[in-house]
């Protein structure tokens, strides 16, 4: 239904308003319901909708219960007062009389004028608008200003006011204001002034001090705000036209105050600093008299003895702190002068010194070293100054710093001012004594000693004698150490000899330098098996001193041959070293005989050094052989070594003939028969022949296996060179096809006679090292050894180009240098040069390893190369 939203809302108003009705009936008073209160406004519909619908009894009790409700509320406050007043805020209260149920915001309203509303400045309340106080903090105010103030509500979009208005005065600003000191001040160092200045707080300030733009010192950190300090300026503080002085609250340091610069000062003064009490210048001695002070013009400088003056220093000089004053020697020694310093331009501004001391001139004195000194004299040395007055001069000596002796000096006086060399000669010592000594002298006011010296009389050297060593028949080793020249320069050192006990320099000796320290001398030309004795000596200018005395006996002279022994067995061809001992000093001889038979000189005269390094010639076997060592100068003193063995290392088999009657020699190595020429046969030994291949092309063409089995001439020649140098065999040919091996004897009769065998690799290190090559070494690859290389070659240049080098063929292998046939050109190289040998030992299925001897070379090569290579062949005997 209109005006109610639908019949339910209708019939509850009917039944609200029949209980209405019945408590009208009932004489009570109709209660109001606060759900039935209606604006009037609306009044006018619900009559009209309820006239259509309720009977008008309803319609009347319906008024009457309207008009029965109470009016409602309207929102009434008033202002307070005010409280918490500062310089920018303040506490307002106010009182809510009533409240409407449409106010929406309150609070307060000011403005500089009276009559405040909310577009001027306002604060709201907090909360909820409801009957009673409130306050508001005002904030952001105006030091010093008239404020008035009103309560306001918001009552919808309408602004209620408080009847009434206050106002109030915020306070003023916080300020310092500083008064003293002002830009005319001029404040002296020392002084005390009073700073001052007016302020509007309560809390204490901090007073600085401040020069140009820095801050120098906290005058003081906290004072009562009192509006004035006393301060002291410091003594020590700068003078300067830059400085201020700041005060400032503690609490709020942007509540301060600066003052103008302001300038600073000092009164004039004088202060003596030397001469002071203490001080003692001797007359015509150098000083300085100095001061402070703080003035800009010349100063007087007086002496004052007694409170009389005695003379004037400098009438001006500049004020610069410092003067040189020589005090004068006219002055009367005594302790009651004193300085007085004054200014120039004032003569009340001045200071004097303390009393101070001015001593008489005593004489200056050194004393010197003495010189020449002896075992019993000296002279005693000194210098003397006697500064302007006479003095008397003296030497004190004896042999503690008690002295107990005097002499005069000459001079005995001195007068001056020069230094004067004074000396006295004292004499009747004692040898090897220390004696002291200074220098006296004494004017009329002053006396002076001197420093004290000492020295010590000369006496005999210190030595001792040197045990002998190096005892020959004819000469021995000794010396000294002089451990003192006694005070006195050695000028002669060394040993004396002879065959009488305690031997002095009148018997043998020898000189071995000057000075102290340890010296050698050698005693030459002694008699074999003779006593001797020997001192050391040594001569100052006290006379010669003997070392204790050494005894020795010399030698019967010898040579003992200590190598060859009995048991050495010594190879033709190799190195020995024979060895001896003797006490000889001479060259020696050496023979070689066999039993007593003597075969020849090994050396007819050499250097005795014990060791000779020999090469055994080519000998006839024998066990029967002797070493012979005599002296050069003395055929009497010889040794014979035990008889030793010299063995020789090959034995020729005649001859060995190949399948194609070539006859080749051979020889014994050690436990091995070599061949000593190079294969040249073109058959097996069964008859089977050897295919000959000419032609480079067709050389190139072999492969490196086991099967191409072909021989060669080095450069297809038939004629001379294959009769010295043999044929060239690829590694099948010489193994006529068996398989690698490393055995020894390898056991392969290849291309060699029948009855021998190609050498295996193993078998070729075999005569390496009985040749003198480490094992290590054969066991190498590249060039190896020291000479062996040498031994293995024929000597000479016949068939081998210069320099041949170490070839001496002291095997008898007679290696021959046939070259080779390369592989990859077939052109034929190193003929003259270079000799190659195949050995039965594969490195892999392509190369095999062989030897090889150089011209310029005396090592033994070891290398692996292509099996189709063409190499000579020596067959070793099976």
């Amino acid at each position: 239904m209109n005006g109610f939203g639908s019949y339910s809302g209708a019939n509850n108003f009917y039944s609200k308003s029949r209980t209405i009705i019945k408590n009208v009936g009932n004489n009570k008073k109709p209660v109001p319901s606060k759900n039935l209160i209606i604006e009037y406004k609306n009044i006018l519909t619900m009559k009209r909708i309820i006239q259509q619908t309720i009977n008008p009894i309803f319609v009347g009790i319906l008024l009457l219960t309207t008009t029965c409700e109470p009016p409602p509320k309207i929102t009434k406050l008033e202002i307070g007062s005010e409280s918490n007043v500062t310089e920018c805020s303040a506490t307002i209260s106010a009182v809510f009389i009533d409240v409407s149920e449409n106010v929406t915001a309150f609070g307060h309203c000011w403005a500089t004028g009276s009559k405040p509303t909310v577009s001027d400045y306002k604060k709201p309340g907090i909360g909820t608008a409801k009957k009673g106080e409130f306050t508001c903090n005002l904030t952001g105010l105006s030091p010093n200003t008239k404020y008035f103030v009103r309560a306001y509500a918001m009552d919808v979009d309408k602004a209620i006011y408080s009847s009434t208005e206050i106002f109030f005065t915020t306070l003023e600003a916080k300020y310092i204001n500083l008064t003293a000191p002002v830009a005319t001040d001029n404040w002296t160092k020392g002084s005390t002034q009073n700073i001052t200045w007016t302020d509007n707080i309560s809390e204490n300030v901090i007073i600085e001090l401040y020069k140009g733009g820095t801050l120098l010192e906290d005058i003081i950190a906290s004072t009562e705000s009192d509006g004035s300090y006393n301060w002291t300026l410091p003594d020590d503080l700068a003078l300067g036209i830059d400085y201020r002085i700041k005060v400032s609250s503690v609490d709020d340091a942007s509540i301060s105050a600066q003052s103008e610069l302001f300038e600073t000062s000092e009164d004039p003064y004088i202060t003596i600093l030397v001469p002071t009490t203490g001080t003692d210048w001797q007359k015509g001695s150098d000083q300085t008299i100095s001061w402070n002070d703080n003035l800009d013009g010349n100063v007087k400088i007086e002496l004052f003895k007694t409170g009389s003056k005695s003379l004037d220093i400098s009438i001006s000089t500049e004020s610069d702190g410092s003067i040189g004053w020589t005090v004068p020697t006219a002055l009367e020694a005594d302790n009651d002068y004193k300085i007085k310093i004054t200014s120039v331009e004032d003569e009340n501004l001045f200071d004097e010194s303390n009393n101070f001391t001015i001593t008489g001139l005593s004489p200056t004195i050194v004393t010197l070293n003495a010189s020449s000194v002896s075992g019993t004299s000296a002279t005693l040395n000194g210098t003397v100054n006697a500064n302007g007055e006479e003095a008397t001069v003296s030497f004190e000596w004896g042999e503690t710093t008690t002295y107990g002796n005097t002499v005069n000096a000459v001079p005995p006086t001195v007068n001056g001012t020069v230094v004067t060399a004074v000396s006295a000669d004292i004499s009747g010592l004692s040898n090897g004594i220390t004696y002291h000594f200074r220098l006296l002298a004494e004017n009329q006011d002053e006396s002076s000693l001197g420093n004290d010296i000492s020295f010590i009389t000369h006496s005999l050297a210190s030595i001792t004698t040197n045990a002998i060593t190096e005892i020959t028949s004819s000469s021995a080793t000794s010396g000294g150490y002089v451990s003192s020249d006694g005070g006195s320069p050695v000028t002669d050192r060394g040993v004396c000899w002879g065959t009488s006990e305690n031997p002095t320099v009148v018997d043998y000796s020898i000189s071995s330098g000057t000075g102290i320290g340890t010296f050698t001398s050698s005693l030459t030309g002694l008699s074999d098996n003779t006593l001797y004795y020997v001192r050391a000596y040594a001569t100052n200018s006290v006379g010669t001193a003997y070392g204790n005395q050494q005894s020795f006996t010399t030698e019967a002279p010898f040579i003992q041959i200590t190598a060859p022994v009995g048991t050495s067995s010594w190879q033709v061809g190799t190195s020995h070293s024979i060895e001896w001992n003797d006490n000889i000093s001479e060259n020696v001889k050496i023979e070689l005989f066999i039993g007593s038979t003597y075969l020849q000189d090994i050396e007819p005269g050499i250097t005795n050094t014990g060791s000779y390094s020999w090469l055994i010639p080519i000998l006839a076997q024998s066990d029967l052989y002797k070493i012979k060592i005599s002296s050069v100068d003395n055929e009497s003193i010889y040794d014979e070594s035990e008889e030793f063995t010299i063995i020789t290392p090959s034995g020729s088999t005649g001859t060995v003939t190949d399948y194609d009657d070539n006859t080749y020699d051979a020889i014994k190595i050690g436990n091995q028969w070599w061949m000593v020429e190079n294969l040249k046969v073109t058959h097996y030994s069964n008859g089977d022949e050897i295919p000959l291949v000419t032609g480079n092309d067709n050389w190139v063409a072999l492969l490196d296996n086991n099967t191409d089995k072909v021989h060669c001439y080095y450069n297809d020649n038939t004629g001379g060179e294959a009769e010295t140098y043999g044929a060239l065999y690829t590694w099948a040919a010489a193994m006529d096809g068996a398989a690698s091996t490393d055995v020894n004897p390898s056991g392969i009769p290849g291309v060699c006679p029948s009855g021998w065998h190609l050498p295996s690799d193993d078998e070729w290190k075999e005569l390496e090292v009985y040749l003198g090559m480490s094992q290590s070494a054969a066991d190498n690859i590249n060039w190896r050894g020291t000479d062996q290389g040498g031994r293995l070659k024929e000597s000479g240049t016949l068939h081998w180009d210069d320099p041949n080098t170490g070839a001496n063929n002291l095997s008898g292998f007679t290696g021959l240098p046939g070259g080779f046939r390369p592989d990859n050109t077939g052109i034929c190289v190193q003929i003259r040069t270079g000799g190659l040998w195949w050995s039965t030992t594969q490195y892999d299925g392509t190369t095999a390893w062989y030897r090889h001897l150089q011209h310029e070379r005396e090592t033994v090569g070891r290398w692996r190369n292509n099996k189709s290579r063409g190499f000579s062949v020596r067959c070793v005997k099976d």
